[in-house]
């Protein structure tokens, strides 16, 4: 008897959590290209039991041209990140090195546990390379610093944590390109919302790996920076943001639709905070306003 009751306030619990994050879905306007170029918009519906935010951000870029630009999109993307948390969404990180701590290594062993359900064989067979793509859209991209001293492998590349970008206690984290892909499709999220550094580079590598759990990527069009090499690049790409913009059309052409920050945070500042602060490995009290 006592089991029956057990089973069937979990399954009650189940149902209430369905309910409830079903009901808060959201509409965004997102842009998309069709096949003869044109802008298309379209409503996408969203709700924290079907989307999740995804950064990738390193603490330290090998080249620090793209720290000084980091500086200025880091701190705009964690405050994104903490209005979707205050609203009820998960947000994944993509961290390649972790950190000794305690906090930490449990959310990395709870995303663990979820990467064994969600690993397919088609995303543990494939290994798919963005660098085979770039002559389509970016022709004279090259992975190399603009500044000749350095190298990708130097000792200011740090792929930790971006203390940038706060990691709470209900955020998850992946490994890899395939353990995001695997979290993702193991959480049965449907929708991909992404953040962060580089556009041609990391974030479309993990597209790439998002097509075989058949997941619906957003890129955050303001809030996602491309790479940029500006010596063989300048005569047909003259500055950076002309860059990004290439970049996004590409990506909403081929992969996915793309949304403007202010879009997305007005939509989901519609909705009333249900969280209170969680407990942080990196925190900033500033935004502490956006919660319950």
């Amino acid at each position: 008897m006592r089991i029956i009751i057990v089973s069937f306030f979990a399954v009650l619990s189940i149902v209430y959590y369905e309910f409830v994050h079903t009901k808060r879905s959201i509409t965004v306007s997102v842009l998309r290209y069709d096949k003869n170029g044109r802008v298309v918009f379209d409503d996408l519906r969203i709700n924290s039991k079907n989307t999740v935010f995804y950064v990738d951000s390193w603490k330290s870029h090998w080249c620090p041209y793209y720290n000084d630009r980091e500086f200025f999109f880091a701190p705009r993307i964690n405050e994104m990140l903490h209005i979707a948390r205050s609203r009820g969404f998960t947000v994944l990180h993509l961290n390649w090195k972790g950190l000794k701590n305690s906090t930490y290594e449990m959310i990395r062993e709870k995303s663990r546990k979820i990467e064994e359900k969600g690993m397919t064989k088609e995303i543990q067979n494939n290994y798919p390379w963005s660098g085979e793509l770039h002559q389509d859209y970016i022709p004279g991209f090259k992975d190399k610093c603009i500044y000749s001293e350095y190298q990708r492998y130097g000792k200011m590349r740090d792929q930790r944590p971006n203390p940038s970008v706060s990691i709470s206690s209900g955020d998850l984290v992946a490994k890899s390109f395939k353990s995001m892909a695997a979290i993702i499709s193991g959480r049965g999220f449907r929708n991909v919302i992404f953040f962060g550094f580089h556009s041609n580079l990391c974030l479309l590598s993990a597209t790439l790996y998002l097509r075989y759990a058949n997941i619906t990527v957003v890129h955050v069009e303001d809030l996602v920076d491309a790479a940029y090499f500006y010596p063989t690049q300048k005569r047909g790409i003259p500055s950076h943001s002309k860059m990004n913009i290439v970049c996004n059309k590409y990506f909403s052409e081929k992969y996915g639709v793309t949304i403007k920050s202010y879009d997305l945070a007005r939509e989901l500042l519609k909705q009333k905070p249900i969280t209170i602060p969680p407990k942080w490995l990196f925190w900033d009290d500033l935004f502490r306003r956006y919660y319950a």
